[in-house]
């Protein structure tokens, strides 16, 4: 009797090892499966999730100068713009921790040109994460402005800060943030106007 309960107890658990261990493979199995599906799938792109980049074959993001991430969605870098006007930002969404970005506003490269630039948008760490204006193509040019803080985004805003105005036909900002927390960033836009063209239109009018 004791024979045949010992024989029943190696059965059953050998059984029940062997159904362990088939579903335990299963199941292994299929965490790896769906790994390989999410990877596969986010590795993936369209010309509408490359924000500031384009696909190629599908499967990746080549950003544009002045852009990284997986979508292309933070800015990093530096970038050249050389059109009369445009917009500044950070990228989609919040941007990146610990980045240095950087624009060079050059239109037209005359000494004659200022730019305006205007906040539309500017919310960042504050006392941590800052935006730099220079009245020049380098950081040794007339420090203009620096702001850090949170200043306009969306209902909110302190008052009215006036347009940052550069005068030697050329912009530099640059934007740094550290390791621990981000926000929303910013939205600059930017005009140039030729001082002598203008003076002229004025002068004839």
């Amino acid at each position: 009797m004791a024979g045949n309960l010992q024989m029943f107890l190696f059965l059953f658990k050998s059984k029940y090892r062997r159904k362990y261990h088939f579903r335990h493979i299963l199941l292994c199995l299929g965490v790896v499966y769906s790994f390989i599906v999410s990877v596969v799938s986010s590795t993936n792109c369209t010309s509408v999730q490359c924000v500031n980049g384009r696909c190629e074959n599908g499967t990746s993001c080549v950003c544009f100068d002045g852009w990284q991430g997986q979508y292309c969605q933070f800015c990093g870098g530096k970038v050249r713009l050389t059109e009369k006007s445009g917009v500044i930002h950070d990228g989609h969404g919040n941007y990146s921790i610990d980045v240095k970005c950087s624009w060079l506003v050059d239109a037209g490269g005359s000494p004659n040109t200022t730019i305006r630039l205007h906040l539309e948008e500017f919310a960042t760490e504050c006392g941590w994460d800052h935006l730099y204006i220079f009245d020049g193509d380098s950081v040794h040019s007339p420090l203009l402005a620096v702001f850090s803080g949170l200043m306009y985004k969306d209902g909110y805003s302190i008052r009215r800060i006036p347009e940052v105005v550069a005068h030697s036909g050329s912009a530099l900002l640059h934007f740094y943030s550290d390791v621990a927390y981000n926000m929303t960033g910013f939205n600059i836009s930017y005009r140039s106007f030729d001082y002598y063209r203008r003076y002229l239109h004025e002068t004839i009018e």
